[in-house]
């Protein structure tokens, strides 16, 4: 293996393993997967620093400290990302006008994942947080692959590099920033907050390697997506459009 080759490699097997740690950061709770992240912070922080990614120094220490705060952690993820929504962790929720959007969007997005022969299974949407940062990690396990063959993984690498870019164009880079916000907002958490942090810090390194602009997203809070979807000169009181969202 040349020299490139091997460097490409070891660059696009960094990112592929902090996708993975920071899609894994984001699941629920269990005590198996607090101690593998916590096992693996330290080489978080050392792969993000080749990546010129900021992380915090001392997330090795919140992610061994938050193993014994299982309990607390289930109920804040359970409040922020599954039942209070107050962390929304899907991309369809930062959209506006969810009832023109999400149905596209939705189409969009698993139109990636069948590209590449994946599918998703309950009890994720296509659009979760976590979903789409492992498709991050799966994509550039690939390309890392294909760069250790060489002139062979040409064409290969060529595919996955543009899958990448246009996910990271089309869908993750527009709306990690807006959720990174709400949970610096929302969370006090130490090891989350830290976790978010470096998630936002390697979509935007990432944006900038490539030279995206994505349509960024913002959250509107739950009232203004809601009066999205009203008929034009209409308020709450209307009936909703055909399809609408609940």
């Amino acid at each position: 293996m040349s020299a490139a080759a091997q460097a490409a490699r070891e660059v696009w097997g960094g990112r592929a393993f902090l996708w993975a740690w920071l899609a894994r950061a984001f699941s629920y709770p269990r005590a198996d997967r607090l101690s593998e992240l916590a096992q693996a912070a330290p080489e978080a922080v050392a792969v993000a620093g080749t990546l010129g990614v900021e992380a915090d120094a001392d997330l090795p220490e919140r992610a061994a400290a938050a193993g014994a705060r299982l309990g607390e952690l289930q109920g804040l993820h359970n409040r922020l990302f599954v039942v209070g929504l107050e962390v929304p962790p899907r991309e369809t929720a930062y959209e506006l006008d969810r009832t023109a959007r999400r149905s596209a969007e939705l189409a969009d997005v698993g139109a990636f994942y069948r590209a590449f022969g994946l599918r998703i299974g309950a009890p994720l949407e296509p659009d979760h947080l976590v979903v789409e940062l492992e498709f991050l990690s799966v994509l550039a396990q690939k390309i890392a692959h294909f760069a250790e063959a060489g002139a062979e993984g040409e064409e290969g690498r060529a595919v996955c590099e543009e899958a990448y870019r246009a996910f990271l164009d089309d869908h993750v880079g527009r709306w990690i920033a807006a959720f990174c916000a709400r949970l610096e907002e929302m969370c006090e958490d130490p090891f989350l907050r830290a976790a978010g942090r470096l998630l936002l810090a390697l979509t935007e390194a990432e944006i900038a390697r490539l030279g995206l602009d994505p349509q960024r997203l913002s959250w509107h809070g739950p009232d203004a997506a809601a009066a999205s979807s009203w008929p034009c000169g209409a308020g709450p009181g209307a009936a909703a459009r055909p399809g609408s969202a609940t």
